[in-house]
């Protein structure tokens, strides 16, 4: 989770807003990749980056997005967006559009390849194997040996600039989805008998997503990935048995 979770209409508005704020086109999710997948890519036209005509620009988004999750948005300038993706800054206006742009292909491309494992956790059963898998996933995710500590999507906020707002509200709107992914899925635990009656999912999904953001925060402070993994086992002992099958793979059985 990596206070990292996708909600299919609204998070779209600060993609849309950013596009008509830079005119630069394409920055809407919609079709941009397939579930589990790299976004797709259109090469055409980048031929003209930098000092080779194979550009890829998987390759170049995932050198920028390690720019921005190591160095945050407000930390990350255009030159230093040039050197990593090895092109002139020029090339890099015409492939991308400005930087606000280019942050909003580079939180699609980082949640496509590092918090792919968000969705196959919410599909998993019974519902202690979603919690496991989703923490587990997160503090991976934030303490990679080849990837920078913690999480873009924490970390990359800029302060207080008003001019930054859009990016600031980005990523608040892509932590509160993966919230909501996840309340619905503990919902759906509960109709199974997979949570008690008593069981909140709201309040148990917020517990659980604060937690993946403390994760995070204390991953960017250096903390191993040892001692957060001991950490996520007081979460799990606060997630309530199954009321049917407890202990049983074949939860999700129980209504069938």
């Amino acid at each position: 989770m990596a206070c990292c979770f996708a909600r299919p209409h609204s998070v779209l508005r600060p993609y849309r807003y950013i596009a008509r704020k830079t005119g630069v086109p394409g920055l809407g999710l919609a079709g941009g990749r397939a579930k589990g997948n790299r976004p797709t890519s259109n090469h055409a036209g980048f031929g003209k980056m930098g000092r080779s005509r194979n550009f890829d620009l998987d390759e170049a988004l995932d050198r920028a997005t390690r720019e921005f999750w190591d160095r945050g948005y407000a930390g990350t300038t255009i030159d230093d967006l040039a050197v990593s993706l090895g092109v002139a800054k020029p090339s890099l206006y015409r492939a991308f559009g400005n930087k606000q742009a280019l942050f909003a292909r580079v939180v699609e491309h980082f949640e496509a390849v590092y918090l792919s494992f968000v969705d196959e956790a919410l599909a998993d059963r019974p519902v202690r194997h979603v919690v496991e898998r989703l923490l587990d996933g997160t503090v991976r995710a934030c303490t990679g040996a080849a990837t920078p500590p913690g999480s873009l999507l924490t970390h990359a906020a800029p302060a207080n600039s008003p001019e930054d707002r859009a990016i600031r509200q980005l990523l608040s709107d892509r932590i509160e989805a993966y919230e909501t992914k996840l309340v619905t899925r503990l919902t759906q635990a509960k109709d199974e008998c997979d949570l008690p009656d008593a069981c909140d999912p709201v309040a148990l999904s917020s517990f659980i997503t604060t937690h993946c953001c403390g994760i995070a925060l204390r991953a960017k402070a250096g903390v191993a990935a040892e001692q957060l993994a001991a950490e996520s086992a007081f979460v799990m002992a606060a997630v309530p048995a199954s009321r049917c099958i407890e202990g049983s793979d074949q939860v999700g059985a129980a209504r069938s």
